[in-house]
């Protein structure tokens, strides 16, 4: 029952994350890099709504509270499942002794308040999904849910959830920095950073965000071991990037071109776990076009500096990686 209602949440979180997202400005991408529009499942919409026994509390409600879908009164008490939450009272309680404790933020579920104490195992999606029904009940004390207050709320546990589960950043300090050299210490030090790239080139023949829409779309999760293929491509980038000697003064483009190899892993990683953890896979999805652009852009800036210093590569250079990133 609870796995249950966690993938029908979870599902509706991610329908209203791609709605949420589809007013924002699309991150400008390769269109290999692209992804079709995910189609709403009209029969999930319907689920969402359903409530068997009319007593004001959705299905999914019912699974929180741990009330019974088929019964308007649960407890027996004489009062519907739906009033009592309302009143602020246990619905699987009789009463008089059935006053649900109050919070600051609102009434919270029973269920949510027993279950599941050690947070550290919960996924993503759990975890949203707890603190989704939480604001929900707080809006529902507070008056009638508007679908402005409910957008709003959400859209701020899911700012949260996308603040989460980053990647270490590296700092300047961590670099191996040493004074730029001449033009030859130049052209050898992009020669290494191509040969790196060089190395683990496969990666960008890729196509992540299609790789998981046909994992996910199509039924085909054998697919997903290719994103883990590609998360470890972009670790051993980012851990060669990591080890080499930096001139000083490219330091600071370095230090954002071998980050976003690692942040371009984790959330390829992360997207891995779409069918188990859909709110984390969604999320990475963002993360990974972000990461994706700044690695070119970071990239576009390391060909300019060496331009800008008159330090040119040959076709057969391995520093030529650079410019076709």
């Amino acid at each position: 029952m609870r796995i249950a209602f966690l993938l029908l949440l979870g599902a509706l979180l991610v329908l209203w994350y791609i709605g949420r997202s589809a007013g924002n400005k699309t991150l400008p991408l390769a269109e290999t890099r692209t992804i079709a529009p995910i189609q709403v499942d009209p029969a999930l919409l319907a689920t969402a709504s359903k409530d068997t026994d009319s007593d004001d509390l959705k299905d999914w409600e019912e699974t929180l509270w741990q009330t019974d879908p088929t019964k308007k009164d649960t407890d027996g008490d004489g009062t519907d499942d739906g009033v009592e939450v309302t009143a602020g009272r246990d619905p699987t309680k009789k009463g008089p002794k059935d006053i649900l404790p109050k919070e600051s933020d609102g009434y919270s579920a029973k269920q949510l308040a027993q279950a599941d104490t050690q947070v550290q195992k919960l996924s993503a999606t759990d975890v949203l999904a707890r603190q989704t029904f939480t604001a929900y009940l707080a809006i529902k004390n507070s008056g009638a849910p508007t679908p402005d207050k409910i957008d709003a709320a959400l859209g701020n546990i899911l700012d949260q959830t996308n603040a989460s589960g980053l990647p270490p950043v590296y700092k300047l300090a961590d670099l191996h920095r040493v004074p730029m050299g001449d033009s030859a210490s130049l052209k050898n030090y992009g020669n290494t950073v191509g040969n790196i790239i060089n190395q683990n080139d496969a990666v960008f023949t890729y196509n992540e965000l299609a790789i998981l829409d046909q994992a996910v779309t199509n039924d085909h999760p054998e697919y997903l071991s290719q994103l883990g293929t590609a998360a470890n491509s972009y670790t051993a980038i980012a851990n060669g990037l990591r080890s080499l000697a930096v001139p000083e003064e490219m330091a600071s483009i370095h230090l954002s071109f071998m980050n976003n190899f690692y942040a371009l892993a984790s959330a390829v990683s992360h997207m891995k776990e779409f069918p188990n953890d859909p709110i984390l896979g969604m999320t990475s999805i963002t993360r990974f076009q972000q990461s994706y652009e700044a690695m070119s852009n970071a990239a576009t800036a390391l060909v300019v500096f060496f331009s800008t210093h008159n330090i040119t590569f040959d076709p057969t250079d391995a520093g030529t990686a650079l410019i076709n990133l």
